[in-house]
């Protein structure tokens, strides 16, 4: 009988984690994003890692979902989530937490994914420990 220990576990699921940081920041540049493709490969990856930690505050676990909630960040702003009719929807507590990504895709009109990007703010990046919580 094979025996794997939780020291083993941690470490495949830390591997697992690296390589969808990997995936989810080629995918980026793979499809133009300039926000990525102006970065370095350590830079791009630490926002990555940024944008999947605020992600997962929110609830958010399916790979497609965290994708879709970082690929945001770097097209419309790193801050996107604080837009309020962006907020109500990724905090709406009637609805599964990768639901609401989907939701965000029909629901959101093109006006306030601009008005998302125009109130943007880049020093966002810098502030990705918080998680999403804008203090209010």
């Amino acid at each position: 009988m094979i025996v794997i220990r939780a020291e083993q576990m941690s470490a495949f699921a830390a591997a697992h984690a690296a390589a969808f940081g990997r995936r989810v920041a080629e995918s980026l540049c793979r499809h133009g994003c300039p926000a990525a493709v102006e970065l370095g490969d350590d830079a791009l990856r630490a926002r990555v890692e940024i944008g999947l930690r605020r992600a997962r505050a929110y609830g958010i676990t399916w790979e497609r979902s965290l994708a879709a909630f970082v690929a945001w960040m770097f097209w419309i702003g790193p801050d996107f989530d604080r837009h309020p009719v962006v907020r109500r929807i990724l905090t709406a507590e009637e609805i599964a937490p990768d639901e609401r990504v989907e939701l965000l895709v029909g629901l959101v009109p093109a006006t306030v994914w601009e008005s998302a990007r125009e109130q943007s703010d880049p020093a966002a990046w810098r502030d990705g420990d918080r998680d999403g919580d804008d203090g209010s």
